[in-house]
């Protein structure tokens, strides 16, 4: 059995390996079937097996800039890998003449540009994220928003039932953000959080959240806030994670486990190969690669792991 692990180097091999009379006669040979780019499977998708495909009722909604679109990409690679479903990435600032913007694309994404943004503050696009959501929820009935800097292990036909009783986020499992706690002022101003969390690890995590048209009072809730901090500099600055300090002060229901839907034990220096291997093999059903350091800066500026769906 030979393994093509760079079909570039190896097709003249084989050509040369060829007898004449069978490339004469047009004769199916090897050099036919290495010519047949839909068998050859990337490292990717045999290290993340594709079974148990989820059929997805919700739409799945990001938002990258050209910055994140490598992430994008990545976590989409992933999500697609198990489930089924419409996706929509929302373009903060995508160059659409880029390999990884075009390997998006073929990927079957929806790229739409947002009616609402927040460019004139630090932070801006983690501050859309409520009127994304929201925008998104004037043409779908169920939304599921995941962070571009996630990946996704295996079917999320459990989160989408979950959602059927209330709107969901995970907490931060057994990561403590003590940074999140909202400064006083910040809490001053918007009239204090709905739900004092003792316990920081129970802070809800804005990275997954899922919500459906019964929840568009909290989404307006969360936008409106948002605008209200929109030109109020000195509260910006004491929001350390921005749309995260807003998110968590108004939200009121319980939260799902972290260390299986937000897990933040993640090697941020993780190869390709072991970004997908982490994925299908961590036994998590979300990896959050938060923070400043990103695996994918240290990547090639062209990545291509083939289709999801195959």
């Amino acid at each position: 059995e030979i393994h093509l692990m760079n079909q570039a180097e190896y097709l003249p091999a084989v050509m040369r390996s060829l007898p004449a009379a069978a490339l004469r006669f047009g004769v199916r040979t090897l050099l036919d079937k290495a010519l047949d780019l839909s068998g050859i499977r990337t490292e990717q998708q045999k290290i993340y097996e594709r079974k148990n495909v989820y059929n997805m009722k919700s739409t799945v909604i990001t938002c990258a800039d050209q910055g994140f679109a490598k992430g994008a990409y990545a976590m989409l690679w992933t999500l697609l890998r198990s489930n089924e479903c419409n996706v929509i990435l929302w373009d903060m600032g995508l160059l659409y003449d880029t390999d990884i913007v075009r390997q998006i694309a073929s990927l079957g994404i929806e790229i739409r540009k947002p009616c609402r943004t927040f460019r004139e503050v630090r932070g801006w696009q983690t501050f859309s994220k409520p009127w994304l959501i929201r925008e998104s929820l004037d043409v779908h009935d169920s939304i599921i928003w995941i962070d571009s800097d996630m990946s996704v292990g295996g079917s999320l036909e459990c989160l989408e039932s979950l959602m059927e009783s209330q709107p969901v986020a995970p907490n931060h499992g057994s990561f403590t953000p003590e940074l999140n706690a909202t400064q006083q002022e910040a809490a001053e101003f918007f009239g204090g959080p709905v739900l004092e969390h003792e316990d920081m690890r129970k802070f809800p995590c804005a990275g997954l959240i899922g919500v459906n048209q019964r929840d568009i009072g909290f989404v307006n809730e969360w936008a409106w806030r948002t605008t209200k901090v929109e030109h109020q500099n000195h509260i910006i600055e004491q929001l350390r994670y921005f749309d995260q300090n807003i998110f968590q002060d108004i939200w009121k229901w319980e939260t799902l486990d972290g260390d299986f839907w937000n897990n933040f034990s993640v090697d941020r220096r993780s190869s390709e190969i072991d970004f997908v291997s982490n994925a299908a093999n961590s036994g998590k059903k979300i990896l959050h690669y938060g923070g400043a350091i990103k695996p994918w800066n240290c990547w090639p500026e062209s990545i291509d792991w083939g289709d999801p769906r195959e």
